[in-house]
């Protein structure tokens, strides 16, 4: 001992390495502390005006009891909002304080949906969330497990302030409730790790600091064109808008004039966009798959057909065939049927086709219109006396003067998506020349990355990930003609 001290080399690094072990000690020792402490955290995944790229009727309304409302928004946004528990140990009634509220300043509630609770126990539903007062959600004491979840769906009306959300929160019995705070530098605990690391083992070189950064949103920079299918339009255009709001340096543009799975696949193979939208499969050996959701549409008429609720396929087929004319066929009233369809360019046609009628169209039935788009098609409906057509759910959900039908009384939800029970469905794929790069990839993750999950189911798309391997086999989408 006594020839270290007398040796100033020695000393200097007797002195380095136990500086180094205080210094890698104390986050450690914070670390052990903070161990068993309980900590719910919420942040807004997104926050999106409705309005924007005409997807405004792109929402399911909902009432408290889950009840469609059917009416038309404007100037909405929707605010997807995440609760997770963040500590250490479970959270139960009992150790709130109080119950968790949020105000959304100068705006207000419209609906709440629960989009999603991970992991599933039963727990929590709408039962447990109040809207009553404007401008606010209360929710009543949620029991989370360790890093278990909850995902609300929040529809909001009026002028956006830059404080989007503000909580209001009686406590936690030991422990706290915070906004999560991404950190996008190195933090205190990092830096006295790194600092006693490095002074410990006497390192003269630094260590990388993205080694020490929180994962963040894989920004690129430049500009990308979509587009293709209108039943993707909402999500994608969505997608689009949260994307640039993370990363400003990327400009995304989606192209409503390409307006259809076919136009999609013809733009994107002539170089003109990034990325084709389609509900059909190219065929084009050229062009790289991305598979994001699961569309569902669903058959709807004019609301003077009230006592029709429900038609087979073999209903559907006699209609659009023409062998079935009056509504008083199918046991409603003594009206003429008006039969709307799409264009044949509509990548909904061809799926329309594949599932519901098992072939083409060869001719029209008496009365007989088609639209380009979802939102056209349901217009159509809702304004002509006798009509039937199939669109998506937003559409027909948000739509005045439509009813929806069920399909062999087999209602159009998720879940008969997933066991395939519902035939009125189809992927939504996201096509690239080749492999993507840059902005073109780090958009398709994005999209089809694990963060905007709660935002497709909350525009009432089912993931592709969650569809299992066997109903996606059985269930493919229309090819795309002519090598598209």
């Amino acid at each position: 001992m006594s020839s270290i001290l007398n040796d100033p080399v020695s000393l200097v690094a007797l002195i380095g390495a136990l500086s180094g072990i205080v210094a890698a000690v104390i986050p450690l020792i914070e670390i052990l502390f903070n161990r068993l402490r309980k900590e719910l955290t919420y942040r807004e995944l997104s926050d999106v005006p409705l309005v924007s790229a005409n997807v405004a009727s792109m929402v399911q309304i909902s009432l408290k009891d889950g009840t469609p409302c059917g009416k038309p928004i404007s100037d909405a946004d929707l605010l997807v909002l995440n609760i997770r528990n963040t500590g250490n140990t479970n959270i139960t009634s009992s150790d709130y304080i109080g119950p968790i509220g949020f105000t959304f300043p100068h705006r207000e509630v419209i609906s709440v949906t629960d989009v999603e609770t991970k992991p599933d126990s039963g727990l929590f539903g709408l039962h447990d969330v109040d809207s009553s007062t404007a401008g606010r959600i209360t929710l009543n004491h949620p029991e989370l497990n360790k890093q278990a979840a909850i995902t609300l769906s929040v529809l909001l009306k009026g002028r956006k302030d830059p404080t989007t959300i503000v909580g209001h929160f009686g406590g936690l019995r030991g422990g706290r409730i915070q906004r999560y705070r991404s950190q996008k530098g190195i933090s205190r605990r990092a830096v006295f790790l790194g600092i006693g690391v490095m002074v410990t083992l006497l390192s003269a070189s630094v260590l990388p600091a993205r080694t020490l950064l929180s994962s963040a949103a894989n920004c690129a920079s430049g500009s990308l064109a979509i587009g293709g299918s209108t039943a993707l339009l909402p999500l994608v255009s969505t997608a689009a808008t949260t994307y640039h709001n993370m990363c400003p340096g990327a400009m995304i543009s989606v192209n409503e004039n390409t307006a259809s799975s076919k136009a999609g696949l013809s733009s994107l193979a002539a170089g003109n966009i990034q990325i084709g939208d389609s509900d059909l499969t190219s065929s084009n050996l050229r062009l790289t798959d991305n598979r994001v959701a699961a569309v569902i549409y669903v058959m709807v008429v004019n609301q003077n057909i009230p006592h029709v609720t429900d038609l087979s396929t073999k209903d559907i087929q006699g209609i659009y065939r023409g062998s079935i004319t009056n509504w008083q066929q199918v046991g409603g009233p003594d009206q003429a049927i008006f039969v709307v369809n799409r264009t044949t360019t509509s990548g909904s046609r061809a799926t329309f086709e594949k599932y519901i009628l098992g072939g083409k169209m060869i001719s029209s039935p008496p009365n007989y219109d088609e639209e380009d788009t979802s939102g056209l098609m349901a217009q159509k409906v809702a304004n002509t006396p006798g009509a039937i057509g199939y669109v998506d759910v937003r559409d027909a959900l948000v739509t005045p003067n439509l009813r929806t039908l069920t399909l062999g009384g087999v209602q159009a939800v998720p879940q008969h998506i997933i066991d395939d029970s519902y035939p009125l469905w189809t992927i939504e794929h996201l096509y690239t020349q080749g492999n993507p790069s840059g902005l073109t990839n780090a958009f398709i993750q994005y999209m089809t990355g694990k963060d905007l999950q709660p935002l497709v189911k909350a525009l009432n798309y089912v993931p592709f990930n969650d569809l299992p391997s066997g109903t996606v086999n059985q269930h493919p989408s229309p090819t795309a003609p002519g090598g598209l």
